[in-house]
C-alpha cells in the first residue's frame, strides 16, 4: 500500500509490519509529521501495540536522541560505531526477554533504513536518522498516555 502526503493506515493492522513494508522500498524520510504524530500514526499503534517496558524504550530513544546528537555536530559517518552498537544492544535486549522480537525487528529495521545511506548518501542518512528520532519521541509520548503517565 502506497503512502500518500500524511496518510496513516487503519489501527487493525499491526503498524510494525506496516511500517516494516514501507522501509522495503521508501526511506524513513518519506515518511511525514501526520504518519508520526498523529493520533492514528505510526507513534501512537506501536506504542499501543509494541509491549515494552518504559525503562527499555526510553533507552532506546535515548540511543536514537544520541545519534541524532552526533549527527548534527559532526559528519554522519561519525554515528556508525553508534549505530552498529544499537544493533547489538537491542538483540542483547530481546535474547534476555527485556523487549520483544517484534520491537527488535522494528528497530533493526530502522537501522538498516539509517545505514544504508551513510557512505552513499550522507544526507538522507541523516534525515532519516532525524526521522527516527522523531518516531521514537512519538512512541514514547504515546507510550505514557497509554500507560496513564
Amino acid at each position: 500500500m502506497q503512502h500518500q502526503r500524511g496518510q496513516y493506515h487503519q489501527e487493525e493492522q499491526d503498524p510494525a509490519v506496516e511500517l516494516e513494508n514501507f522501509l522495503k522500498s521508501r526511506d524513513l524520510k518519506d515518511l511525514h509529521d501526520k504518519d508520526i504524530f498523529h493520533p492514528k500514526g505510526y507513534g501512537k499503534r506501536l506504542a499501543k501495540n509494541l509491549n515494552i517496558g518504559a525503562v527499555q524504550l526510553r533507552r532506546i530513544y535515548q540511543e536514537f536522541k544520541n545519534l541524532r546528537d552526533i549527527a548534527k555536530k559532526r559528519d554522519i559517518e561519525a554515528v556508525a560505531p553508534r549505530l552498529y552498537m544499537l544493533y547489538a544492544l537491542v538483540e542483547y535486549q530481546a535474547q534476555r526477554g527485556i523487549i520483544n522480537d517484534r520491537f527488535k525487528e522494528l528497530i533493526h529495521k530502522i537501522l538498516d533504513n539509517i545505514e544504508k545511506h551513510i557512505s552513499k548518501n550522507k544526507e538522507t542518512a541523516k534525515e532519516n536518522l532525524n526521522r527516527a528520532y522523531e518516531l521514537m519521541m512519538s512512541i514514547v509520548a504515546y507510550s505514557k498516555k497509554e500507560r496513564g503517565g
